[in-house]
């Protein structure tokens, strides 16, 4: 069913529709806010996008230039250049390169191959100026890069210091990188069969490994840990089976063996405002809003009628908007929350 862009703007309920925007289906639509708050409509799988001020009429723009290779991955110093890229799919096999070029010589120091999965994955990047996290290899693991002498190895082996073996199947790393001391953690998931190992978690700056009592954690903007470093978002205890509500907890990163704090019991967690400071749970139709990380609740919404399905903070974190389906009707509902 073709779909078309509308907005809605908070403060009077006004709503736009832009008819000339539109997509083959809901699903293949996107908007992006680029610098000084202005949208770019992406439609049908990046194939078409469209550019100008909510409310006034969108004009098309090329797509191409939104969607053409990010530069490279730079390393602390400057020095090293980053760049991956996906040569080929099989099934869900994905073949990657990983290049690391020495920008002043425009020279390539290492050049490694390996296949990625759908199902794990690493959040690459920087470890320090010598070490880069290249990401999780189906077959050997969380491999890294040092430079400049181009070595890969596991990151498990080599820098953690464990048996590969023992360790067993990784699923998802996570990192944090301080770039004023070069000292990082890293965040191992693991699945061993149900209900999984305890996450492990590398202090570099104490070159330990912490076993935690958790072992899922909470993807929240794209990580496991806060991107000011601070915080671990984790989920299950060791002690909780997969089966049961997933609960929410937060954990600071350093000092090891610091105590966990649960903010969230048997709850959906639908969204994370930075710029609040504030995190949304759903849960049969509610919305809790609560502080971070404090945990208290800072309010609760709900619509007669309806069940949320999901949320989205503003960029501003001023306004919360959430999804409702009828629950006795085929209807659909946005409604904007000012918390």
């Amino acid at each position: 069913m073709p779909a078309h862009l509308a907005f809605v703007e908070a403060q009077s309920g006004k709503v736009c529709e832009h008819e000339e925007v539109d997509s083959n289906d809901i699903f293949s639509g996107n908007v992006l806010w680029v610098e000084g708050n202005n949208p770019i409509a992406v439609q049908n799988s990046g194939k078409v996008a469209s550019s100008g001020v909510p409310c006034e009429t969108f004009s098309s723009v090329d797509s191409s230039a939104i969607f053409e290779k990010e530069e490279g991955q730079l390393s602390p110093s400057g020095r090293y250049r980053v760049d991956t890229t996906v040569s080929d799919w099989e099934g869900e096999l994905i073949h990657n390169v990983t290049t690391i070029t020495e920008i002043s010589m425009d020279q390539i120091v290492a050049s490694v191959k390996w296949d990625g999965s759908p199902h794990a994955w690493a959040e690459s990047g920087w470890l320090n100026n010598e070490l880069y996290l290249v990401g999780l290899d189906v077959d050997r693991g969380a491999l890294y890069v040092s430079v400049p002498d181009g070595k890969v190895g596991s990151v498990v082996h080599d820098l953690l210091g464990l048996n590969v073996q023992n360790v067993g199947y990784v699923t998802h790393v996570a990192r944090y990188t301080n770039l004023t001391t070069g000292e990082y953690h890293l965040l191992f998931e693991l699945w061993n069969g149900p209900p999984g190992s305890p996450l492990l978690l590398y202090h570099s700056e104490l070159d330990i490994v912490e076993e935690l009592p958790f072992y899922r954690s909470w993807i929240v903007n794209g990580s496991s840990i806060s991107s000011d470093g601070e915080w671990l978002f984790l989920s299950y205890l060791t002690s909780k089976l997969s089966e049961e509500n997933p609960d929410f907890w937060i954990r600071a990163l350093d000092p090891p063996d610091r105590t966990a704090l649960k903010l969230a019991e048997g709850k959906g967690f639908a969204g994370f405002s930075e710029e609040a400071s504030r995190m949304v749970f759903v849960d049969k139709g509610v919305v809790d809003i609560l502080d971070f990380p404090g945990g208290e609740t800072f309010g609760i919404w709900q619509a007669s009628g309806y069940q949320i399905d999901r949320a989205w903070w503003s960029s501003d974190g001023k306004y919360l908007a959430v999804q409702g389906f009828g629950i006795e009707s085929d209807s659909q509902a946005l409604f904007v929350i000012e918390p």
